[in-house]
């Protein structure tokens, strides 16, 4: 069975979130990354109007990084310390799959 990962821009209320898949070595090294990231005691995660974050999806994980938070799921729960570098990682990588461009500007607002 072939293993599917996405990355999903979790933007917009009321309409789907633009969303692609992802090569497995691209969300290997997002994991790689949150691993160096100092743990963080579990908080809730911004749930608003607006940028909620990138969520990543593996075939038994799931990442959303956020501005100064990441959650890691899979067997556990973890929580992160998250940091612009991490986060332009993670919107370079929504950048590459966005062939088109069509949400470039969005992104580049986002990382302002």
């Amino acid at each position: 069975m072939r293993q599917t990962f996405t990355v999903e821009l979790d933007v917009f209320a009321g309409r789907p979130n633009p969303s692609f898949p992802i090569g497995k070595e691209d969300f290997d090294y997002i994991v790689e990354e949150i691993s160096r990231l100092e743990k963080s005691e579990p908080v809730e995660l911004f749930d608003g109007l607006g940028f909620r974050g990138l969520l990543l999806t593996g075939e038994r994980t799931k990442l959303r990084i956020q501005t100064y938070l990441v959650q890691k799921q899979d067997e556990n729960i973890m929580f992160y310390k998250s940091n612009k570098a991490l986060l332009r990682k993670a919107v370079a990588i929504f950048n590459k799959y966005d062939t088109k461009k069509e949400y470039k500007e969005m992104i580049e607002a986002i990382l302002e």
